[in-house]
């Protein structure tokens, strides 16, 4: 069978057009999985190749694909909706979709008309099954993990951490323009991107990952996980690798005995942890073993100072040991990046300029504003829905850069918005935070920072 998977635009999450900062993971995972099946898979990633929806249609007429499959986050379905509609009416195949969004609200997705089936969670078992009945041409599509209009999902369990550990390396050969993603703060492009574990363990009430991936964490073993980043290295020539790994470090034990086979045989190039990591995860054995890698950056989700906010949101965890962890990293040459999300369920005025300042006296390299979006699928979703407290339907309003679309007690989102400028223009106007900025940087990071630093002005230069 041949399979196009499309990564529909991205921009929408952003709130302004970017290059893109990674390619679509899943997709190369879930094309790695379709071709060890024996199916020819085609891989487009809309922003990263600069694509229309009018090209690839054009380019899918004379191909002829038996199957396309779209991933989308929140901000990105309305776009998915579009080009899914227009390959229905150009090739006449089924129009599949998986990833945050559909996986939490398979129903809504549905009655679009747009798809004829939603895969939820980790989708590389039912993928492959699903083209194999297509195959046969059973009349019974029926498959775990997949819903289907008017009839009863059955759940899929979690792949085992043997499974996960089986799945083919990812299809990188698949992407057409490696050097195009452009994540800040990278030393060297192309940078490649790999999992070393799925899941985490946090109830935090604002993110996706847990009803995709599970709590419980799942590791590669080390072997396997220095194979991945000898295949990006190798197929994409990956000068630099970022980890993007939910939770890490919550088993301290193979979190070590990863980096000490990465250190000891893997490629010795530059990484950097690009999803975050907990500072109450960290302590001075695995902030040196990551350096011994060749760690030289990573990111921590702070997200709010105020204490009732972040157990409202379900972030449990000690901001004490931030100021050490930060520490530490300096003392090993490492820049750390601070993650922090306003607008939270119980936030105020002061609670906004209380983490405002907090983000300026831990000593961060770079923070990160980010306004709260009670994503689909996620305990705060529930919440304000019940509440009747969403403001906007529209899903397209709902990317990390652009307004409230919720309504907070007491707090206007007028206000969470200029709160958002205000944090921006107070840490970046320090001299130390521009000095960091530029010390210790290669030509590519200086360039990256200042591709960033326009794209941040640019939102900053909207809001009201």
């Amino acid at each position: 069978m041949k399979v196009l998977l499309i990564a529909p635009p991205q921009w929408a999450a952003y709130g302004s057009p970017m290059r893109p900062v990674y390619p679509p993971m899943g997709l190369l995972q879930i094309a790695a999985c379709l071709e060890s099946e024996g199916h020819s898979v085609r891989v487009v990633d809309a922003d990263g190749e600069g694509a229309d929806s009018h090209g690839v249609r054009v380019w899918a007429r004379r191909w002829q694909p038996d199957i396309v499959g779209f991933t989308a986050t929140t901000p990105a379905f309305p776009a998915a909706r579009r080009w899914a509609a227009r390959m229905r009416s150009a090739v006449g195949c089924p129009v599949l979709i998986g990833g945050p969004h559909a996986s939490a609200l398979p129903g809504e997705v549905l009655a679009t008309g747009c798809f004829d089936a939603v895969f939820q969670g980790e989708a590389e078992n039912a993928i492959t099954e699903y083209c194999a009945l297509l195959v046969r041409q059973e009349p019974d599509l029926s498959v775990s993990g997949v819903v289907r209009p008017d009839e009863p999902a059955v759940p899929r369990t979690l792949l085992t951490e043997g499974e996960l550990n089986d799945l083919p390396l990812p299809a990188w050969h698949l992407v057409r323009r490696p050097s195009g993603y452009r994540p800040p703060d990278a030393r060297a492009l192309p940078v490649g991107t790999i999992m070393l574990s799925r899941g985490c363990p946090g109830r935090c009430g604002f993110c996706q990952s847990t009803s995709l991936f599970g709590a419980k964490v799942r590791y590669l073993t080390p072997e396997r996980a220095v194979e991945h980043a000898w295949h990006v290295r190798q197929t994409i020539g990956a000068r630099e690798i970022h980890i993007m790994d939910d939770c890490f470090t919550a088993d301290r034990d193979r979190a070590m005995a990863i980096m000490e086979a990465f250190a000891s045989r893997g490629p010795r190039i530059p990484y950097a942890f690009g999803n975050g990591l907990r500072c109450d995860m960290l302590d001075d054995g695995l902030l040196s073993a990551m350096r011994t890698m060749g760690v030289h950056s990573f990111g921590m989700g702070i997200e709010t100072s105020n204490d009732a906010v972040a157990v409202r949101a379900g972030k449990h965890q000690s901001l004490d040991r931030a100021t050490p962890v930060i520490d530490a990293a300096h003392r090993l040459g490492m820049t750390v990046w601070g993650f922090f999300m306003l607008g939270l369920p119980g936030e105020s005025a002061n609670t906004l300029v209380q983490t405002a300042h907090f983000s300026r006296s831990l000593g961060l390299d770079v923070a990160k504003f980010e306004i709260f979006k009670p994503y689909p699928g996620t305990r705060l979703y529930d919440e304000l829905i019940a509440r009747k407290a969403i403001l906007s339907p529209r899903w397209s309003d709902w990317g990390i850069h652009t307004p409230p679309v919720h309504r907070s007690e007491g707090l206007p989102p007028r206000d969470v918005w200029r709160a958002r400028r205000s944090a921006v223009l107070a840490f970046y106007r320090r001299p130390k935070a521009l000095s960091s900025l530029t010390r210790h940087k290669t030509f590519t990071q200086r360039a990256l920072n200042a591709n960033a630093a326009w794209f941040l002005l640019k939102t900053l230069l909207r809001m009201p």
